[in-house]
């Protein structure tokens, strides 16, 4: 069984797909639910909602691509 991955409110994340970051701008996560998670913008933009296998952390993306 796999699990989903661990999003807590508060979390800075972005989309997971480069392609849908400009739809999905990275923001802080306001709202966690069963296997969703809703996130605030940085820049102000709308909030969205996604499946939390569609986001991941910044700091793992900046470790990613060093």
């Amino acid at each position: 069984m796999s699990s989903l991955p661990l999003v807590r409110e508060g979390d800075i994340v972005e989309h997971a797909h480069e392609e849908q970051r400009n739809e999905f701008p990275a923001g802080r996560v306001t709202l966690t639910g069963v296997g969703m998670v809703t996130v605030e913008p940085l820049d102000g933009t709308p909030k969205w909602t996604v499946d939390r296998y569609d986001v991941r952390h910044i700091e793992e993306a900046a470790r990613r691509s060093d």
